[in-house]
């Protein structure tokens, strides 16, 4: 088909969703998602972005606020996380306030509703994919800066810490044999620990990588506003590392984020080393260091230097390759804080001792060797140089492969 002709298709289809009729929009709707399912269908919607888009989200956060059976909302937000992946959608969608409306969304989801939990069911799942998907980019990452990022901050880690509600089950009026002795032969419910609500799908885990990714550089003011007054948002979020305070996507991205973090404040730590002794910069960067991100450390000192350790060492030893590895990234910067108040948090937590003993069992090569550089890190006198060389965590995508219907 000619480059005109698929052009022309287009634009019937998106006439097509902006229509009101309700049936002719949902069809409309389900048909393009079905086309953002593949890559040619996505490259011909990425050609002609600037036209299909607006229509597209007008329709998006159309169905969410009129959809009471949430079919057609879930459709257009299957294709809402498709788009997001392609890096020129997605700037375009960030230029239309999608991110704002989706945290909106998922803010909104559950007003009127007693029984309902934001982060519970594919709806609100497929919201916080497509914000994962739209702060991998910086247009995205600016939607929690300025006067409301400590308010979106404030939102991320309510969503992640409040316990989650399940659904309720409706019971049933009668008594089924069968379905009864097929569950005990399963074992469903039993010796498994199993129940129906482990498949219900949990918006948590992509919201935490959106965590990691807002905090991955200073400019987008992620850091400042998760490290802002004292910390109070990070030291909610620092429990949840552990293996009991949520899935493992979930434990990956708060990791990620306090990686980032820790990485704020070790080069805020280096500037103001190199200030004081006026030799110039330490080390070349490629963005400032985060204001507030040493007051921070120290509020958290003792909190910070406990929590860091117990996925590494002890009874609750992550057994997650990523997360230990994020874990021990972040207590290795923390080390390079070499202030006194730190220093003393590191000690009274008897970090160097646990660390010994989760090294005897540590198997990953990247977490041996940040345990082997906290010890250096510890144990040597002041002004011995040394490297650390940990990077931020790298931006996550969410959905890989495509949504399709």
């Amino acid at each position: 088909m000619s480059a005109g002709g698929a052009r022309g298709e287009l634009d019937e289809l998106v006439s097509f969703m902006a229509s009101s009729n309700s049936s002719l929009a949902s069809e409309a709707m389900k048909i393009f998602t079905g086309l953002t399912g593949t890559e040619s269908g996505l490259q011909t919607i990425a050609n002609h972005r600037n036209t299909c888009l607006p229509v597209f989200v007008v329709a998006l956060f159309k169905a969410i606020l009129q959809d009471s059976s949430d079919l057609s909302s879930r459709t257009a937000l299957a294709a809402l996380v498709n788009i997001s992946q392609e890096q020129t959608m997605a700037m375009k969608l960030c230029e239309l306030r999608v991110v704002e409306r989706c945290m909106e969304a998922l803010h909104g989801a559950a007003r009127g509703e007693e029984d309902a939990d934001v982060r519970v069911g594919e709806r609100g799942r497929l919201l916080a994919m497509a914000l994962q998907n739209l702060t991998t980019i910086d247009e995205g990452c600016r939607n929690f800066s300025g006067e409301l990022a400590e308010l979106h901050i404030a939102r991320l880690a309510e969503w992640l810490v409040a316990p989650v509600r399940r659904p309720k089950k409706e019971k049933p009026e009668g008594y089924d044999i069968e379905k009864e002795m097929e569950r005990l032969r399963l074992g469903i419910g039993l010796e498994t620990g199993e129940n129906d609500d482990d498949d219900v799908p949990d918006a948590r885990g992509p919201l935490a990588h959106v965590l990691t990714n807002i905090t991955k550089t200073d400019a987008h003011e992620g850091r400042r506003a998760l490290m802002a007054n004292g910390g109070a948002a990070l030291l909610r979020l620092l429990p949840l590392m552990g293996r009991g305070g949520g899935n493992v996507e979930m434990r990956r991205g708060i990791a990620g984020a306090m990686r980032n973090c820790m990485r704020a404040a070790a080069m805020e730590y280096a500037e103001q080393n190199a200030k004081e002794a006026d030799v110039g910069k330490v080390v070349e960067q490629k963005e400032s260091p985060a204001p507030h991100a040493l007051p921070c450390i120290r509020a958290c000192a003792n909190t910070l230097a406990e929590a860091l350790t117990g996925p590494l060492s002890g009874s609750g030893t992550e057994h997650d390759d990523v997360v230990r590895e994020r874990v021990a990234g972040a207590l290795l910067l923390l080390t390079e804080v070499e202030e006194e108040d730190v220093r003393a948090a590191l000690w009274q937590k008897n970090v160097p001792e646990l660390l010994k003993k989760g090294y005897e069992l540590e198997e990953h090569p990247a977490v041996c060797d940040a345990m082997e550089r906290i010890a250096e890190s510890l144990m040597a006198a002041g002004g011995i140089e040394r490297k650390t060389n940990v990077e931020d965590v790298e931006v996550e995508c969410s959905v890989k492969p495509f949504f399709a219907l």
